[in-house]
């Protein structure tokens, strides 16, 4: 089992960007009970759901592609797939079998930047990001402690998007690429618990809940 306990200054948040302001409960994997109190303006979260991966699952790894200007990490294995990569700079993430991310495309610094900015709003944390002669920095963009609902794509509900350096606690030592931001699993049936893996899409996941 994994025990996720968390304190929230702003509490839930669905796809919407409206806070969620009553008492409620919502299946996630197994049990998630939500503890929110309209008046006081911190909230506790307990997540509890069965800790299971999938042997076949993508690795959960960090790949690392070097080029002249920048340096990409990548953790496909706990990727949620919200496509900032690959639709904001195809010329880069080309997601290919033979050429997955294409470091030459990235000659001048306004691409630079461009991916840095990807990186940092990558829900997941799949991606991070190095310059020459720095350290990995894996942060996203500034942020208050905030669990929310992925706004939906496609038609399909995506996972809770974690950012502000929330607490993680898990038994079984799994650990998020990146506190700083991280998502979790919503639908049930992600191959790398606790964390999404993009599954969602495959299991036309819809939470009638969060209706848009």
């Amino acid at each position: 089992m994994v025990h996720i306990k968390s304190w929230v200054s702003k509490g839930l948040y669905h796809s919407r960007a409206e806070r969620l302001k009553h008492l409620m409960t919502i299946n996630f994997v197994g049990v998630v009970s939500l503890l929110i109190n309209p008046i006081v303006t911190e909230c506790m979260i307990f997540f509890e759901f069965e800790d299971k991966n999938d042997p076949y699952r993508t690795p959960d790894q960090v790949d690392i592609y070097e080029g002249e200007l920048i340096t990409i990490y990548e953790n496909r294995g706990v990727c949620s797939h919200r496509g900032f990569c690959y639709e904001d700079m195809p010329e880069v993430w080309k997601m290919s079998k033979e050429v997955r991310i294409d470091m030459r495309a990235i000659r001048i610094q306004e691409m630079v930047d461009k991916v840095i900015d990807i990186c940092r709003r990558c829900p997941s944390g799949a991606l991070s990001f190095s310059l020459p002669g720095q350290e990995r920095d894996l942060n996203g963009y500034p942020s208050k402690e905030t669990i929310s609902i992925a706004p939906r794509r496609y038609g399909y509900d995506g996972p809770f998007e974690v950012t502000g350096g929330i607490p993680f606690e898990d038994e079984g030592g799994n650990k998020p690429e990146s506190l700083d931001h991280y998502a979790l699993c919503r639908c049930g049936k992600s191959k790398n618990m606790p964390f999404c893996s993009g599954e969602h899409w495959g299991a036309k996941f819809i939470d009638e809940n969060n209706d848009e």
